[in-house]
């Protein structure tokens, strides 16, 4: 395949395009759009917790919200990794307010997410496009009941508790399946090359 340059207005311009067919419900774009920030948005939550469990409840919540509210989205006001960034810094500051009082958190700098964005390579937040194969092998790989929660919880918007109602199932044990399943998805998606990227 003959080797491709992206910008990053390009890669701009593919986020937005994800975005926007999110808001139409379109499950395929949201994943595209997971499988190309999902390690950058990971990276800064850990950078601001420094706690892995912290780290992938702060991605998953933030995941929640751009599904949920892609529509507030605004291509005039920024970028859309940084949109996505601070939703995840947000949602980082969030939890550790809510598991230790005594930590001092400034949330009027925005230097984290100011510095992911600008360590974002377009051409591997662009390689989803063309290896979205291995977004699909790694959601394949998923037992039944994982997948199916991902399912209720992302593109139904349900809440654990619906979840744990409707499939029968331990809330305790929802809540391990689905973290578990974004660890998975992150790990398998850090290998992620482009065969037009060196």
């Amino acid at each position: 395949m003959q080797k491709q340059e992206y910008s990053q207005a390009e890669a701009d311009l593919q986020l937005s395009r994800w975005i926007w067919a999110t808001t139409k419900g379109d499950e395929s774009a949201f994943s595209l759009l997971y499988a190309a920030t999902v390690n950058l948005l990971y990276g800064l939550a850990y950078r601001i917790t420094r706690s892995n469990e912290m780290a992938e409840e702060a991605v998953e919540n933030a995941y929640f919200y751009v599904w949920q509210n892609a529509q507030k989205f605004n291509v005039l006001r920024g970028t859309p990794i940084k949109w996505m960034m601070v939703i995840c810094r947000s949602q980082a500051l969030m939890l550790l307010r809510s598991r230790d009082t005594n930590t001092v958190v400034y949330t009027d700098d925005d230097s984290y997410a100011d510095e992911a964005e600008a360590e974002a390579d377009p051409q591997l937040l662009l390689c989803a496009i063309e290896e979205k194969s291995a977004l699909h092998a790694a959601l394949k790989a998923l037992d039944a009941d994982s997948r199916q929660i991902l399912t209720l919880a992302f593109f139904r918007g349900l809440t654990y508790s619906e979840i744990s109602s409707q499939l029968d199932m331990p809330l305790g044990t929802v809540k391990t399946k689905m973290r578990y399943t974004m660890v998975f998805l992150r790990e398998k998606l850090k290998t992620l090359r482009c065969s037009n990227v060196r």
